[in-house]
């Protein structure tokens, strides 16, 4: 999962093998929530950092499942997901 994720230009929060989920964010996506309703309509449900801070402020970090981040044809989709916005400067 971490190998797509950089592939992609994310960075993560750490490296590991370990773990349940994996914490990571795009230089270029000031606010990880702007992906949802491009994921969401993809069939792609993203864990945006906001729902896990304690004033739901604003963040780039986003959470992914690794148990869930297997199939190559989610991969596909979020790479559309994320190069779009991306591209639009995370607006």
């Amino acid at each position: 999962v971490g190998r797509h994720l950089h592939r992609l230009g994310f960075e993560l929060f750490t490296e590991s093998d370990e773990g349940m989920y994996i914490w990571t964010r795009h230089p270029a996506i000031p606010d990880s929530a702007a992906l949802l309703d491009d994921a969401l309509e993809k069939g792609i449900m993203l864990g945006p950092g906001q729902l896990f801070m304690v004033d739901a402020k604003a963040t780039g970090w986003m959470r992914f499942n690794v148990a869930f981040s297997t199939d190559p044809a989610m991969w596909e989709l979020l790479e559309k997901v994320f190069v779009k916005h991306v591209r639009r400067g995370g607006m």
